[in-house]
């Protein structure tokens, strides 16, 4: 499997629109166990050097213990990985708890500024 039909697969299994992923952004893994995708995450650079987190999927047939591993393992990766290409601020926004808890150990902290989405 390469690294685009290993995301095609996740988005299939997950039942998400493989455009919300098009095009590829620039910073991208994948975390696999055995060969199998587990994880897959990236990162948009943005202008003035601003990386916008696009995206984390993971395997549903993976234990969940197994998952957050690998998500933890692909967040601390992209993040060293936007660092050392001299990106300074990363943005990020999640209603998830357990995306929220693994951000904050890493660096992320919630910022009082209002997000404002247009849905179309």
């Amino acid at each position: 499997m390469n690294d685009l039909s290993s995301l095609w697969a996740l988005l299939d299994k997950r039942k998400m629109d493989r455009q919300s992923l098009s095009p590829v952004p620039r910073f991208g893994a994948i975390v696999t166990v055995n060969d199998e995708p587990v994880a897959i995450g990236f990162i948009r650079v943005a202008e003035g050097g601003v990386g916008l987190w696009d995206g984390l999927i993971t395997d549903p047939d993976f234990a969940p213990n197994v998952r957050h591993e690998a998500l933890d393992e692909l967040t601390i990766y992209l993040v060293r990985r936007v660092k050392d290409a001299g990106i300074r601020k990363i943005i990020a926004w999640t209603e998830d708890a357990h995306t929220l808890e693994r951000a904050k150990k890493i660096g992320f902290r919630s910022n009082p500024a209002t997000l404002m989405v247009a849905h179309f």
